[in-house]
Formats: C-alpha cells, structure tokens, sequence
C-alpha cells in the first residue's frame, strides 16, 4: 500500500522580505514535492508575482479561498488564498498579514486539516506596527495554545535547545531560572527519544564566561544552571554541565552529546555559522518548524534569496510528520 504524503502547510512569511519568493522556489524542488503535499497559505496574486520573478510565470497552484475546503493532491501544489495583501504593501499590511497566516495556518493544523506547518520569516517590527506585540511566530502560536514551549534548532551538525529565545540580553538573567532550564532539558530529552535516540545525551551550557568563576563574574550556574542539571539527572535524564563555550559544542560536535542546551539564542546561532539551518517548536499541540534566517529585505524582490533553509524546514516537517513524531 502506497503511504499518503503528509500536508504540509507553509505560511509565507512578511511579504516585505524574501517569504514569498523562497516559498515559490520551495515549492519547485523535487524533495519537497515527494515528500510531502505542499499547501501555500499566503496571497495568491502576490505569490503568482513570485512565480513570475523566478522564470517560472502561470506555474499551477491549486487556489481556494479562506472558507473553502481545499485538497491536496500528491505532485501537484495548492495554496489558500487570504486575499488580505497587495503587491507593494506597507509595513503595517504585511506585519498583520503574516500573523494571520500564522493564525490560518495554526487553526488548520489544530483541525487536523494539514499534517505539520513550515512558517516563513516575519519581521517583527512589522508585527508590533500591526499591533501584535509578539517577538516571534513561536511566541504567536504558543501564547494562542497557551503552552510554554522551547526552540530547538537542528542543522547537519547540532541540535541545539534555547533555554531563552527572542530575550534581550540585559534581562537574560530574569529568565535563566530552574524551573525553564530544567524544563528545556526534559522537552530536549523527549524529543531525542521520540526521533530515536535510545539513550539521549545531552550537555547544557553556561551562561557566563567561564561558568562565572564560581560566582565571580555571575551566579547563574550556581542557582539555576546546576541545580536543573541534578534535578534532570535525579529524573533519569543523562545531562551534563554547565559546559562553557567553546568547550560544549566542542564536544557535541565530536560525538559526545546527542543535543545541546544553550542559554540564549546568539550563543546557539553564532556555533552553526550560517542561515542554512531549521528551527522546531517543541511542546505545541502540532509539528512547527522554521527557516533559520530573518526577512532579508535588502534583497526581497530581487530573485536571489536561497530557498535552502526554507526547503530543510519543510523537509523536517514532512519527515516529522511521516514519522509519527510529535512535538508536543
């Protein structure tokens, strides 16, 4: 029996920035279309700009409306037309444009109407003009299902847990607690049992130089890093750390760990070294992932933008999907 290829929903993004043009070239590779049935959820002639902007004009997509029922059939790509942007939008339509494909696509994967979602890059200024005071789609979608999640990140090499995210780094210390580093450490672990990695191992880092010299330059390892590390371990978890930099991806980079737990998000981005990357939410009600880079608008409309990270977090959640694994 032929297996059915899982929907998956992919939310274009700002349309100020790249979004729209790597999705339409996502959608043209021939590892998403075998993967998965792709579902564009975005604005129709705004995409059918992008199609045209990379060589390929009046290329098919299966078009319904917002309140229509729509199918998705294996080979072919279709999308859901919101019909809520313009070609030349200002910031504040495509700031509020890009949460409601957020919102679309959250509602259709919460329905069981698509199989996991691959959201596009938002900017979020835009957002905060339109007047959703969030810091990431992540932050969108968890405050709507009310969970407290954690970003993961997963490129050839790491796989890499954020104990903090979108956090400024003068307030960091606010939220390096117990509580959400041993939280991160438990939703890390999980996810590594469930893609099947027997015996996870997992390091967690620091959040100061040098571990903070034994509180000397900040104590964050002694009340909140250790502490979560012991409690994991009393709970089974094989955790280790705090780790400094370099040292923790050292050493996970060699074989020795499974995943890192990192502190904060530049610590984690700047290891992996380019944009090539996706990111997974974990502890949602439904299978998430991301491109790894930002709107890019000095380069949006110009047809140069690289569809790789856009293509990876697809593929994850197809594979994530096919798989049976769940995030949350």
């Amino acid at each position: 029996m032929t297996k059915t290829l899982p929907i998956v929903g992919i939310t274009i993004g700002d349309s100020l920035g790249i979004g729209p043009e790597i999705t339409a070239k996502a959608v043209l590779d021939d590892r998403v279309m075998e993967s998965c049935r792709p579902l564009i959820i975005g604005d129709r002639r705004l995409m059918e700009s992008m199609f045209e902007l990379i060589g390929r004009p009046g290329f098919p997509v299966r078009w319904f409306g917002r309140d229509e029922a729509f199918a998705c059939e294996p080979g072919t790509v279709s999308g859901v037309d919101l019909a809520n942007n313009s070609l030349i939008p200002d910031e504040e339509t495509a700031g509020k444009a890009a949460v409601e494909y957020t919102y679309y696509g959250m509602q259709l994967a919460l329905d069981g109407k698509i199989d996991a979602l691959a959201t596009g890059p938002v900017n979020k200024a835009n957002m905060n003009k339109a007047g959703y005071k969030f810091p990431g789609v992540a932050e969108v979608l968890a405050g709507a299902v009310k969970r407290e999640y954690v970003t993961l990140l997963i490129d050839p090499v790491y796989k890499i847990s954020l104990v903090t995210a979108h956090v400024a780094l003068k307030d960091l210390h606010k939220h390096i607690t117990k509580e959400r580093v041993l939280f991160t450490i438990q939703q890390t672990w999980e996810y590594l049992k469930r893609i099947g990695v027997e015996k996870p191992r997992i390091a967690v880092g620091s959040a100061n130089p040098h571990c903070g010299d034994n509180g000397v330059i900040g104590d964050d390892e002694i009340v909140a890093i250790s502490p979560a590390v012991e409690e994991a371990r009393r709970q089974g978890i094989d955790a280790a750390g705090p780790i400094q930099t370099p040292n923790i991806f050292m050493q996970a980079r060699s074989g020795k760990f499974d995943a890192v737990v990192s502190m904060f998000h530049e610590q984690a981005v700047s290891v992996i070294g380019n944009n090539d990357f996706t990111t997974m939410t974990l502890n949602l009600p439904f299978v998430r992932t991301s491109v790894g880079h930002g709107t890019a608008n000095d380069i949006a409309g110009k047809g140069i933008a690289s569809p790789k990270s856009m293509i990876q977090s697809i593929l994850s959640a197809a594979e994530a999907s096919a798989r049976g694994i769940r995030t949350g």
